[in-house]
């Protein structure tokens, strides 16, 4: 007597949904990878959002042609008095090396590559183009000089 075999040949269906499912898996993936960063790119940052402030000193401890420095939050700040209470973040606009203040000019300079800026923060010369980023100053009823970015 003969012995039968039965063989059982995998349907194209199934062969089918097996590719379909791997397919729009894949695609799903890819838009999902495409479309995570949207969130990040439209709301601003965390530290965005939130203003840090500093006391600098006193208003009659700041006499025209006097600076200080302070940190406000993580930038460096300098605050000087020309007849006007201003602060800068304390960075060049060129380089990002530190700016210092020649009270006597009235104008920042730095030293690295000799950019010279006015007491407003706009250069003067040198090799920087830009102007300082200027910090918000308040002088409260106390006689505080606060200053925020």
């Amino acid at each position: 007597m003969a012995a039968s075999c039965y063989h059982a040949a995998v349907p194209d269906e199934t062969r089918r949904s097996f590719l379909d499912a791997v397919l729009w898996t894949s695609l799903a993936a890819t838009a999902g990878a495409c479309l995570a960063p949207v969130p990040f790119y439209l709301l601003p940052p965390a530290d965005a959002r939130t203003r840090s402030r500093a006391v600098a000193r006193k208003r009659d401890a700041l006499p025209v042609g006097s600076h200080c420095t302070l940190m406000v939050g993580s930038t460096g700040a300098i605050v000087v008095n020309d007849g006007t209470i201003r602060a800068f973040d304390i960075r060049c606009t060129h380089t990002q090396a530190p700016v210092t203040w020649d009270g006597k000019a009235m104008r920042f300079v730095c030293r690295m590559h000799g950019a010279v800026f006015a007491s407003t923060g706009e250069p003067l010369s040198g090799p920087a183009k830009a102007p300082l980023k200027p910090l918000s100053v308040e002088v409260t009823s106390g006689g505080d000089v606060v200053v925020s970015d």
